[in-house]
C-alpha cells in the first residue's frame, strides 16, 4: 500500500507538509520525516509552472533519500503542444516531460491525456481513469452512454479515434466532421453531422476529453438541435479549463458532465452542471 502525498487535498493527505510562497512568488514545501522503509504515491495537478515546481520539489526530496515513488497526475499541462508546431515556438510537452522524468518515478499514472505523445515522452508513464471507481460515473455511463436507446455524439474524428472502441457497437453514434484553416492558427471554418441516425433519439451526449472556450461544443450542439428537436442534448468532457467554457456549455446543454480534475469548480449557479470527483 503507498503512502499518499496529496498535493490537491492537503488534509487528505497522508505526509503531512507546509507549502508556503516567498514574497518573489516562489512556491516552497517541506515534508514532515519520511519513512524510507515505505514506498510513497504523489497525487497531483499539473495545471501551472508553479504546480510543476512544487512536484519537483516533493520528486527531489523523495529521490534524495532513495525512496520508491509513483506520480498520479489528474491534469497536465502542455499535454495540447504534442509536436514542434514551428522552429520558433517550444514543443513544451516535451519541458515538462523532461522534469517528470528527473524526478526518477516508478511510474506515472496520467488522468485522460490528450495525445499519446504524452506516454511517449514521459517515462514510465500509463493512462488510468478513477471515473470507473465512482458510483456516480456508473450510474452515469449505464443510463446515456450504455443506454441502446440513446446516441453518443462525437464532435470530431479524434475524438471517435479516443472513445469510438470504447462503446458497445449496439450503441448509436454520430460523428461531426470539423474543416480548419490550417493557415489561421486551425480556426475551424465548418462543421457538420458527418454520421447520423433517422431514428427518434431521446437523449444525446457528446463526448470529448477537453473543453476549453465551449465554442466549438455550442456549434454542434445547434446542429443536433435542428437535426434532432425533440432529443435531450447533453454534454460529458473530462476536462474543464476555462469559466468561459463552462459558462457557454451551461447556458447552451440541457446537461453537463464534468470533472475536477483542473479544479475544484464551483457550479452552484448552474443548477444543470455535475462534476464527478477525480481529484
Amino acid at each position: 500500500m503507498k503512502t499518499i502525498i496529496n498535493l490537491i487535498n492537503p488534509e487528505r493527505s497522508q505526509v503531512k507538509y507546509e507549502l508556503t510562497v516567498f514574497p518573489d512568488g516562489e512556491p516552497h514545501i517541506k515534508l514532515e520525516e519520511i519513512d524510507r522503509k515505505k514506498e510513497y504515491r504523489i497525487v497531483c495537478r499539473v495545471t501551472n509552472p508553479s504546480e510543476l515546481f512544487v512536484l519537483a520539489q516533493v520528486g527531489y526530496i523523495l529521490k534524495r533519500q532513495d525512496v520508491i515513488f509513483d506520480i498520479e497526475i489528474t491534469y497536465l499541462m502542455s499535454m495540447r503542444m504534442d509536436r514542434v508546431i514551428s522552429f520558433n515556438e517550444a514543443f513544451t510537452l516535451q519541458i515538462v516531460a523532461g522534469i517528470i522524468n528527473a524526478l526518477g518515478a516508478e511510474k506515472v499514472y496520467i488522468f485522460e491525456a490528450h495525445s499519446e505523445r504524452v506516454f511517449k515522452e514521459i517515462f514510465n508513464s500509463r493512462p488510468y481513469d478513477p471515473l470507473q471507481k465512482t458510483s456516480e460515473f456508473s450510474k452515469f455511463e449505464n443510463e446515456f452512454i450504455l443506454n441502446f436507446d440513446n446516441a453518443i455524439c462525437f464532435p470530431d474524428h479524434g475524438a471517435l479515434d479516443r472513445y469510438g472502441f470504447m462503446v458497445s457497437p449496439r450503441v448509436k453514434k454520430l460523428c461531426m466532421k470539423k474543416v480548419r484553416d490550417l493557415e489561421n492558427k486551425g480556426v475551424i471554418k465548418s462543421m457538420e453531422l458527418e454520421s447520423f441516425i433517422d431514428d427518434d433519439i431521446p437523449v444525446i451526449t457528446i463526448i470529448d476529453d477537453l473543453c476549453d472556450g465551449g465554442g466549438t461544443f455550442c456549434w454542434a450542439s445547434s446542429i443536433l438541435r435542428e437535426k434532432y428537436p425533440n432529443a435531450k442534448i447533453q454534454i460529458f468532457v473530462k476536462h474543464l479549463v476555462n469559466p468561459v467554457g463552462l459558462k457557454k456549455i451551461a447556458e447552451t446543454f440541457d446537461d453537463v458532465y464534468i470533472t475536477n480534475s483542473y479544479k475544484d469548480w464551483d457550479v452552484s449557479e448552474y443548477p444543470n452542471v455535475h462534476v464527478f470527483k477525480v481529484a
